[in-house]
């Protein structure tokens, strides 16, 4: 039953989702904005209560992504922490890269009015970029990893290195010495580092 109930609000999300394309290429009135950004409110509690959910979340991406592109003003980022944050936790090697890909979003169009967003994520998508490559490597048959396996460790970690260079980019290097994320610091720049002379192309 629950996944039933799951399975419906995911079909109403995306549709809700479909719908927004339809304002994609001019800026909606600011009566149909309320609207719209209510959709991100109500995405956000569907996402909260199945947060596992691999349609629900796939769903839910989508939705963010439109309406971070469809709505004019920023009052779309007070539902991003907790989006974020929860995509961010459940995602799997089969979603980091979208997940990663709303967060370069979030960077490139709201620069530094997204900066405590991205103080608080950032750490916690590297972390599940790193740890979905080791259990990539777990997949190894007889001490040799397969090639399909190879290619998703090194996508994943292009992603690592796509996302920093974003931040680079927007205005928003100092989340790397705030208070949230300066004991890391060390383990982002040797990141940087194998991922400019050690990670070939995927």
């Amino acid at each position: 039953e629950m996944e039933q109930h799951a399975t419906t609000l995911a079909t109403s999300v995306e549709t809700i989702a479909y719908l927004s394309k339809g304002f994609a290429s001019k800026s909606p009135s600011p009566p149909v904005q309320q609207v719209l950004l209510q959709t991100v409110h109500i995405s956000s509690l569907v996402l909260e209560t199945f947060p596992q959910h691999e349609v629900v979340r796939s769903k839910c991406l989508i939705l963010l992504q439109r309406m971070i592109q469809t709505l004019a003003n920023d009052e779309v980022l007070k539902y991003v922490p907790k989006l974020l944050q929860i995509l961010i936790q459940h995602c799997s090697h089969q979603d980091v890269v979208d997940v990663a890909h709303v967060f370069q979003q979030i960077c490139i169009k709201f620069k530094r009015k997204a900066f405590h967003i991205v103080d608080v994520a950032l750490m916690p998508l590297l972390k599940i970029c790193h740890d979905l490559t080791l259990r990539l490597q777990q997949e190894q048959v007889d001490d040799i990893v397969p090639p399909h396996i190879v290619t998703e460790q090194l996508s994943i970690k292009k992603l690592s290195n796509a996302v920093m260079y974003q931040i680079a980019l927007h205005q928003l290097s100092d989340v790397l010495t705030s208070s949230t994320n300066m004991h890391s610091l060390q383990g982002i720049l040797d990141m940087m580092k194998d991922g400019a002379t050690e990670v070939p192309d995927p």
